[in-house]
């Protein structure tokens, strides 16, 4: 969360930890000046992927395999099992680990407030509201479009 009042970067510490640098390079893109969400995944994977700790590179990796699977899981169900698979027992764990700390906070105040910051972004020229943070995977997409993997 930026506060828009001090432009501190508000950053909630117990938050599994694996994804703490992505969450951290999010929050500095908005302080830098860029308010779409999804700009700041986008800059916020390029920061950490490029930096030369791995473990900054596995939090960018693994945020955008959640988002991934995220969308796959809404366009496609039937095709996640067959994914999840194929995907390291460790980053399942904490995917699961994430899930865990979640559902803590999932209640009817959480709710609201979910209903509210969806609407506050679509007021804020971000049409998609909360689904505004997956759209960095299109931006991912046409930054690798043309770029050897």
């Amino acid at each position: 969360y930026l506060n828009p009042f001090t432009n501190e970067a508000q950053v909630n510490d117990k938050l599994p930890m694996y994804g703490f640098p992505m969450v951290i390079c999010h929050e500095m893109a908005h302080q830098m000046g860029y308010g779409s969400e999804s700009e700041c995944n986008f800059i916020g994977f390029l920061a950490c992927i490029k930096n030369d700790d791995l473990y900054f590179q596995y939090a960018a990796y693994i945020m955008t395999l959640r988002y991934c699977i995220n969308t796959i899981e809404e366009k496609n169900p039937e095709k996640l099992k067959a994914i999840l698979t194929q995907i390291n027992p460790g980053i399942l764990a904490n995917f699961k680990e994430s899930e865990i700390f979640w559902e803590k906070y999932e209640t009817p105040v959480e709710i609201g407030f979910k209903i509210f910051y969806d609407n506050y972004l679509k007021m804020n020229q971000q049409k998609d509201g909360l689904g505004s943070y997956s759209k960095f995977l299109d931006l991912l997409i046409n930054f690798y479009k043309n770029k050897e993997l």
